[in-house]
């Protein structure tokens, strides 16, 4: 297996599932970019209840950096098309929503309020009050 940080958009929804064995664990499916306008399917699997909780609260279309190790797969499309796939065990993840959570630790911000807002630059250029100086020595 290889270990690898991988990031894309949600495709298909969180889901929890029970094994046999009675244990608790999650699916995910992300598609990563490979640069060249195209997407690699990554089907992902959590053992991790933390790390699924985390996942649980992601839906189609957001953002997710995923971690663990993958193994390269093929498989034919619909439309006959050879495509590249990952199948994962993730270690854990990392989503907006704790991007948020860990900036507004670091700024001791409140959990829970907006940023603060910076004052919105004037589209006027500053008026000059006073004399040049042209008497430069250079």
């Amino acid at each position: 297996m290889i270990n690898a940080l991988v990031t894309g958009k949600v495709i298909a929804a969180p889901a929890e599932r029970t094994a046999k064995s009675g244990k608790t664990f999650y699916t995910i499916t992300v598609a990563a970019s490979t640069g060249q306008d195209e997407n690699c399917s990554v089907s992902a699997i959590i053992f991790s209840e933390a790390t699924g909780q985390k996942l649980m609260a992601l839906s189609k279309g957001d953002a997710v950096s995923l971690v663990g190790k993958v193994t390269p797969k093929i498989y034919t499309g619909k439309d006959g098309v050879t495509k590249a796939s990952l199948d994962m065990v993730v270690d854990d993840c990392l989503t907006a929503y704790q991007v948020t959570q860990k900036r507004k630790a670091a700024t001791n911000e409140p959990v829970g309020t907006t940023p603060q807002q910076w004052p919105q630059s004037s589209t006027r250029a500053p008026q000059y009050q006073g004399d040049i100086a042209d008497d430069l020595p250079w």
